[in-house]
């Protein structure tokens, strides 16, 4: 991961960057911040890093994150600002985590705001006089920053991070099927319990559990049965199960940073010709998507292969406006497969392909899986079957 952000500075002529979003700090730096994640957009904690360098990221954050900075390992440093107290056993021998929180956290006397702590870090960094691009900063703190130090040029650059982050590296890519698989069964364990009046929301607990003890930690789950599918993204309710019914399932969930999103259907007994009819022209229409998934392949490509598969399969109203998204530490990265998206895939990119359908009074159907993007088509990360599951 360090290597592609660092060619995309190299490309840019930064000397360092900035990251300012939880995805970015974490991809730029490893470090899942609880501040950044609980305030998304008010939060301010960074990952400053040399470009030369950039496996030693100095982080900036309120005093009370930390703890996590020291918890990371003798790589970080970490610049404080704000107030947050804690109090030190004078008779305790520290380890070196709780030196280091001691060190950064409470004897170090903090920044006086975060605009402060980042000059402070580009200091650290010996990028006082620097090309620094950055993510996301607010005009309060680059005047800050500017005030301090004279001669850093800030650049706006959160391309860089979003071009670093377009294809996966084998480690990514072992972290997302992970993410599908543990989803996948989660899945499993819910519809095991499939029977004659069990409620969505019985379902949805089986499901969030089986991800909780496995590691994973629920995003998004829509659970639906029978015709609740055509009015499909609302929570799950207490409709009962009854025999012939759909049950769709469209669930995120996230496994160290990493996120899934996978849909199944199954029905409870036979669900009619119609409905398994249009399943098989969407799952032969997800089949097109994933051999096509190639390097070279504009995105606008897989959406129009998608949809006229599945019209040619049986469903000659189909439409859609997006049939996938590029997936990683957000469940929608870039590129989005729909008209006009010209992204070009590359060798190692990671695709969600999906072909649903929904029906107003009739219910859902849908099928989506993430696919590593590969010379001989794409590669599956899911294990399982994709078809129509009759229960």
């Amino acid at each position: 991961m360090s290597e592609r952000l660092q060619a995309q500075l190299r490309k840019r002529g930064l000397d360092g960057f900035v990251a300012t979003s939880f995805q970015g700090v974490y991809y730029t730096s490893g470090i899942r911040s609880a501040t950044l994640r609980i305030f998304p957009r008010d939060a301010q904690v960074y990952a400053v890093v040399r470009t030369d360098d950039i496996s030693h990221p100095v982080i900036v954050a309120g005093r009370g994150d930390m703890d996590t900075v020291a918890a990371g390992g003798e790589r970080f440093r970490g610049v404080g600002y704000g107030k947050f107290f804690r109090s030190v056993d004078s008779e305790a021998k520290l380890t070196d985590v709780e030196s280091r929180l001691v060190s950064w956290g409470i004897e170090k006397e903090p920044a006086a705001s975060a605009g402060d702590a980042l000059a402070e870090a580009l200091s650290a960094l010996d990028l006082g006089a620097a090309s620094v691009g950055f993510e996301e900063l607010t005009g309060t703190v680059q005047e800050t920053v500017r005030r301090a130090l004279p001669g850093v040029e800030l650049v706006a650059a959160p391309e860089a991070l979003k071009e670093a982050r377009l294809v996966k590296t084998p480690i990514e890519q072992d972290m997302l099927g992970r993410a599908a698989t543990i989803t996948e069964d989660a899945i499993g364990a819910a519809v095991a319990l499939a029977r004659d009046g069990i409620t969505e929301k019985e379902m949805l607990v089986a499901f969030q559990r089986h991800l909780v003890e496995n590691g994973a930690e629920p995003v998004l789950a829509f659970i639906r049965f029978g015709r609740n599918g055509g009015v499909s993204q609302v929570s799950a309710g207490d409709t009962p199960l009854q025999r012939g019914d759909l049950i769709w399932f469209d669930v995120c969930a996230e496994f160290e940073g990493y996120k899934s999103d996978v849909a199944r259907t199954f029905a409870l007994g036979d669900p009619g010709a119609r409905a398994r009819d249009y399943y098989t022209a969407l799952k032969i229409a997800e089949d097109v998507m994933i051999d096509k998934a190639r390097p070279g392949r504009r995105a606008s490509e897989i959406f129009d292969a998608c949809v006229e598969a599945a019209r040619d399969a049986g469903i000659p109203h189909y439409r859609r406006h997006h049939v996938g998204h590029a997936i990683g530490l957000d469940v929608y990265e870039t590129p989005l497969l729909a008209p006009g998206q010209e992204t070009v895939l590359e060798e190692d990119m990671v695709l969600n392909v999906e072909a649903p359908y929904y029906e107003v009074g009739f219910g859902a159907l849908h099928v989506e899986d993430p696919v590593v993007v590969r010379s001989g088509g794409g590669q599956v990360l899911t294990k399982g079957s994709r078809d129509l599951g009759i229960l």
